[in-house]
């Protein structure tokens, strides 16, 4: 898949790039485990994540995304290989 990422308050993007990932494994965020399932390849989907399913009251320890963010994401599901998106 590829990706854009933002805080939600400020609409400021923090990352973009391409990631492969199993579906349901906690490699990524919740927002990003519920909201990714059910797209099919070549669909764009932009996912509103709440702080509680994304980095919660943490944040990224001096990084871009403070604690309690919520997040904005764009994504686009590239492909999809034995059930791996």
């Amino acid at each position: 898949m590829h990706y854009k990422g933002a805080l939600a308050s400020n609409l400021m993007q923090f990352d973009e790039g391409d990631l492969e990932f199993r579906l349901g494994r906690g490699r990524v965020i919740k927002g990003w485990d519920m909201g990714v399932r059910g797209m099919t390849v070549g669909e764009i989907r932009r996912l509103f994540v709440p702080a509680k399913l994304a980095y919660s009251y943490v944040g990224t320890p001096g990084g871009p995304i403070p604690p309690n963010a919520d997040l904005i994401y764009e994504i686009e599901l590239l492909g999809i290989k034995d059930n791996e998106v």
